[in-house]
């Protein structure tokens, strides 16, 4: 029985799932074709978890010929303190070196960095100071301060070394992986090497990293626009396709046939989980999600698997991984979930799970969205008679034999596993507080999906006691990570309680900064909102009102320089609009809704913006188990009409020639023009 190991990418095309060969043959052709002497740089851009190393393995594959020598260059296997740029030639002559014995081109390569060692080990400060420059200074700026004039023949070497690399019967390709999980300081050095150090004819570099993490490195040092630099190094981005929820789906049956066959799941418990696939499958927002999650199953399952409902065991090992302040509600109170012997029927009064919140059930119902609503009704019956207030159970025999998690004498069968591997001790937030932004945002990350509740409660119970210094970096880390988690008022109030530990105009320079320097994040608008609407409100504030007013200037300025496709793409971009009116004045807004409608594909994305997915359910009395779904797509026509003028968007829309609509967008026109009838 083997686990899915979580970070192993793909090697072959055997194992590529989503069929993505196509798309890296034209990559190779590209590679194969390109006959231009001068350096080629090829940027591979994707989201942590979207499969950069796996596409490169196929790639790889692909290219295994003597026409192309690959040299592999990870940086984020090297400890911190090293020279990045040094250890980046000792990697290439290395390899080359072992490829080829014909012509010795590492020999001349080893000359040209010997030369260069004394410049190489400059101060970080001295190579940051050429990015400052545009793009087009930035070599001669380099040439300058590393090719000085003690040392005229490091110029002549590498115009040397140039010609000979051309000469070559093959090209080299050098891959550099992991670059978005480096320092910013580090990242920076990355893209000056390619720019300008190692910029050598006949060479193709293939660069994999997360977009918004190297923009947001290079901005710290940038001038002008880091895109805009960004896209002066790379002659070709090539975006990673995000996976599609069909690609979710096929992954999840190839990894449920995995268990079948290695006799962890039945056919009949596979008919079972298919009840549920459409509730669970928005948790898996990468291929790393399901990898980890099927690996807790691999992990847990023989253990426990005369023991448990394999369904139910199923269902709750996906709120653990994801809901995991459901999880410890649900395995701390039993008492609530359950009937029979150890059951008590509910009264007026309340259990307390903490001393702010004074109902179990409120508790609960505070986490609850539609789908995990309908998840916990179908595995715990009692739930549907606490919050419907109409159907009346008792304790079913069938439910015990089958050994469902409602039954109380197999509770605690589903919760025997990861009490410690799930805790997040005080030595792990000590660490926390020590990390750069970059490194506390990756571990915010995975203690929220590991125990949100309690990091949560440690950072909350630490706030008072922390120094300014950790307190900006915690905010920073915080507000950059918003739309990778889900964002809730509880992570809002972390964001708040550092803040009190700055002064007046300590906050305002921090939050200038990060406005000033950030790409657009919901966390940060959401904060500007509650911010307004409390002074409006005359409720308590964490600014006074000078200097709020002057932050809110400063954001909305900036907030009108954000990429509109970000917007529109957020998955609060509903909630954004909605509140954009109260913070814009009406010349402005109406400039925001403008470019939202500016062009076919914006506004199509503009009104799924107002689409609300609402999930309805029947019960099954006979098996007092499963439900039958059906989800409705509703328009907000009424929040819209409060907006902004739809006929202004109904106008556009008849603009576009019918015949030439695709599915989607034939299905969101009619629905609009659908919607705005009935509301008439």
């Amino acid at each position: 029985m083997t686990m899915i190991n979580n970070d192993t990418p793909i090697n072959s095309v055997e194992e590529d799932f989503l069929n993505r060969k196509e798309f890296i043959i034209q990559i190779k052709n590209i590679i194969e074709k390109y006959n231009n002497k001068n350096s080629l740089t090829i940027g591979l851009e994707g989201s942590w978890g979207s499969g950069k190393t796996s596409f490169i393995n196929l790639l790889v594959n692909e290219l295994e010929n003597e026409k192309i020598k690959i040299v592999t260059f990870n940086p984020w296997n090297y400890s911190e303190g090293q020279n990045i740029q040094e250890l980046f030639f000792n990697e290439l002559i290395s390899q080359i070196e072992k490829q080829d014995t014909k012509f010795k081109i590492h020999e001349k390569i080893k000359k040209y960095q010997y030369i260069l060692s004394p410049a190489l080990n400059i101060t970080s400060a001295l190579i940051q100071a050429t990015t400052f420059l545009p793009i087009n200074n930035v070599k001669n700026e380099i040439s300058e301060k590393l090719f000085d004039s003690d040392s005229p023949s490091v110029i002549e070497l590498k115009k040397s070394l140039n010609k000979d690399l051309v000469e070559l019967d093959y090209k080299i390709l050098v891959i550099i992986d992991d670059i978005d999980r480096l320092t910013d300081d580090n990242i920076r050095k990355i893209f000056n090497l390619i720019a300008s150090i190692a910029n050598f004819d006949n060479v193709i570099y293939l660069l994999a990293y997360d977009k918004n993490i190297v923009v947001k490195a290079l901005e710290e040092s940038q001038r002008y626009s880091s895109e805009k630099y960004l896209e002066k190094i790379i002659q070709l981005p090539i975006t990673i396709p995000k996976i599609t929820n069909k690609e979710i789906k096929i992954l999840f049956n190839y990894y449920i046939n995995k268990m079948m066959e290695d006799s962890l799941i039945t056919n009949e418990e596979i008919s079972s989980l298919s009840n549920y696939y459409y509730l669970m499958s928005d948790y898996f927002r990468n291929i790393r999600d399901l990898k980890r999650y099927f690996n807790i199953l691999y992990l847990y399952l023989p253990t426990v698997r005369n023991e448990v409902d394999i369904v139910d065991f199923m269902v709750i090992t996906l709120i653990q991984l994801f809901e995991n302040n459901i999880y410890h509600l649900i395995k701390n109170n039993p008492i609530y979930l359950l009937y029979g012997k150890n059951s008590m029927k509910i009264g007026n009064e309340y259990k307390l799970f903490t001393e702010e919140q004074t109902g179990f059930y409120q508790i609960l119902s505070n986490h609850f969205n539609n789908k995990i609503e309908m998840i916990l009704m179908n595995i715990f019956p009692k739930l549907k008679e606490i919050y419907e207030k109409n159907y009346n159970l008792t304790l079913d025999n069938e439910n015990c034999r089958k050994h469902l998690v409602s039954c109380p004498d197999y509770f605690d069968n589903y919760f025997i596993f990861g009490v410690s591997e799930w805790d997040i001790s005080e030595k792990k937030i000590d660490e926390l507080f020590k990390c750069d932004v970059k490194i506390m945002q990756e571990k915010l990350i995975e203690y929220i999906t590991l125990n949100r509740d309690q990091i949560i409660r440690k950072l909350i119970f630490r706030a008072n006691d922390t120094d300014k210094h950790y307190s900006k970096k915690i905010i920073k880390a915080f507000l950059n990570i918003t739309d990778q988690i889900d964002y809730t008022y509880d992570m809002k109030i972390i964001v708040l309680k550092y803040l009190e530990n700055l002064d007046d105009d300590e906050k305002f320079e921090m939050m200038q900064e990060y406005i000033k320097n950030s790409q657009f994040n919901y966390g940060t608008f959401d904060l500007m909102y509650f911010e307004h609407h409390n002074h409006e409100n005359n409720e308590e504030t964490f600014l006074s009102n000078e200097i709020f007013n002057n932050l809110i200037n400063i954001y909305l300025e900036k907030f009108k320089t954000f990429d509109i496709n970000e917007i529109l793409e957020n998955n609060h971009a509903y909630d954004i609009f909605c509140c954009l009116k109260n913070l814009m004045n009406e010349t402005d807004y109406k400039e925001i809704i403008h470019k939202c409608i500016s062009n076919r594909k914006l506004i199509f994305k503009f009104i799924s913006c107002f689409i609300i997915e609402e999930s309805k359910s029947i019960f099954d009395l006979v098996s007092n188990r499963n439900n039958r779904i059906e989800t409705v797509k509703q328009l907000q026509i009424i929040k819209m009409k409060e907006l902004f003028e739809i006929d202004l968007i109904n106008k556009k829309l008849n603009e576009i020639p019918e015949d030439s609509l695709n599915e989607n967008e034939h299905y969101l026109k009619e629905l609009f023009q659908k919607s705005i009838t009935q509301n008439n």
